[in-house]
C-alpha cells in the first residue's frame, strides 16, 4: 500500500512538472506571435489605444472599415470584431482593453444569436479567452457560465487545449491579415438565397443580457459613449429578435443604428458576400453611412 502511495504521488507530482511547462511553452508562443488571429487578439488585448472601437461578430468583423470611419471622424478607430462571438466573449475583451484605457467610443454590432439568444452552449464564447485567464477582471464571467471552469482553468493543458496548431501556425506562417482589425470579404455572392420572414421560436439568454447591460453600465461609468447598431443582411427584414436589443437601448438611453433592411444595400447583391455578411464594396458603403450617423451622435 505504501508502494502505490509513493507511486501515486510521483506520478502526480510529474504532472504538474508536466503541467507547469507546458503552461510555460504555451505562454512564450503566444506572447511571441504577431501574425493571424493569435497575433490579433495580443495587440488588442494588451497594446491597443485607439479612440473608437468597432464590437461584435463577424457581421462586424467584415462590415466597418475603421479607415473611412477615422478619416470622417478624425478620430483613430480599430475593428474589435471577431467571427462567432458574442457578448460573453467582448464583455471580456472590453475589460482587458479598460485594464489600460477607456476609449471615446465603443460601436457595437448586435447580432441576435450570439448576444441575446439562447443558441449554442455559453462554453463555446471562452477559448478564445482562457489563454488571458489571469487577468482578474475576467475570472467571474468563467465561473458565471460554468461553475467547473475555475477548477479546469488550473490545468495548462486545459487551458490551451487545441492551441498548439493555430499558435504555430500564426507564429510561423500567418495566413489572416487585416488592416485595423477589419477583414474584409472579396467574392460577390451568385446566387439567390431562400428568405423567409417567418418568426421562428426563440428564448431569451439571461446570462447574456445580463453582461449586456453590465457593458452599458461600465461604459456609462467610464464616461465611453457606446452605440448600438445592426448592419444591412441580404432582404433582411425588422425581426421582434431585435425589439430585444431596442428595449435595451431605451431602458439605458443609447442610440441603436439599425439598418437590418437598409434599403440602399439590403436589396443589392453586389453588395453582399452572403445572405448575411457583407463584401468590401458593401462595407465601403455601409462604413460612409455609419460615419455619418456617428458623427452626428458624437456632436
Amino acid at each position: 500500500m505504501k508502494k502505490y502511495l509513493v507511486k501515486l504521488a510521483s506520478f502526480c507530482v510529474f504532472v504538474i512538472i508536466i503541467d507547469f511547462f507546458i503552461g510555460l511553452g504555451f505562454t512564450y508562443m503566444r506572447v511571441h506571435t504577431k501574425g493571424g488571429d493569435t497575433g490579433l487578439a495580443n495587440y488588442i488585448h494588451e497594446e491597443l489605444k485607439d479612440e473608437v472601437l468597432f464590437f461584435g461578430s463577424s457581421r462586424c468583423f467584415h462590415h466597418y472599415d475603421p479607415n473611412i470611419i477615422s478619416d470622417s471622424l478624425e478620430m483613430s478607430c480599430y475593428n474589435c470584431g471577431m467571427d462567432g462571438m458574442g457578448i460573453l466573449y467582448f464583455y471580456q475583451r472590453f475589460k482587458l482593453i479598460t485594464e489600460r484605457y477607456s476609449p471615446k467610443l465603443i460601436v457595437y454590432d448586435i447580432h441576435p444569436k450570439f448576444d441575446l439568444l439562447v443558441n449554442e452552449p455559453d462554453n463555446k464564447y471562452l477559448g478564445g479567452m482562457r489563454a488571458f485567464y489571469n487577468h482578474q477582471s475576467i475570472r467571474h464571467v468563467f465561473e458565471d457560465v460554468d461553475s467547473y471552469e475555475p477548477y479546469k482553468m488550473m490545468s495548462n493543458a486545459y487551458r490551451y487545449n487545441s492551441k498548439l496548431l493555430p499558435y504555430f501556425s500564426d507564429m510561423v506562417a500567418p495566413s489572416k491579415s487585416s488592416d485595423k482589425g477589419y477583414r474584409p470579404k472579396d467574392k460577390v455572392m451568385k446566387y439567390e438565397p431562400s428568405i423567409t420572414s417567418v418568426e421562428t421560436p426563440y428564448n431569451v439568454d439571461s446570462l447574456k443580457i445580463k453582461y449586456f447591460e453590465l457593458l452599458i453600465k461600465e461604459c456609462q461609468e467610464k464616461g465611453i459613449q457606446l452605440v448600438l447598431a445592426t448592419s444591412p443582411i441580404y432582404k433582411g427584414y425588422r425581426s421582434s429578435k431585435y425589439d430585444i436589443a431596442m428595449s435595451l437601448a431605451n431602458k439605458h438611453n443609447i442610440p441603436y443604428l439599425l439598418h437590418v433592411n437598409e434599403e440602399t444595400i439590403s436589396r443589392n447583391k453586389i453588395y453582399f458576400y452572403d445572405s448575411s455578411h457583407m463584401n468590401r464594396k458593401g462595407a465601403t458603403e455601409y462604413s460612409k453611412m455609419i460615419a455619418h450617423e456617428l458623427k452626428k451622435i458624437l456632436k
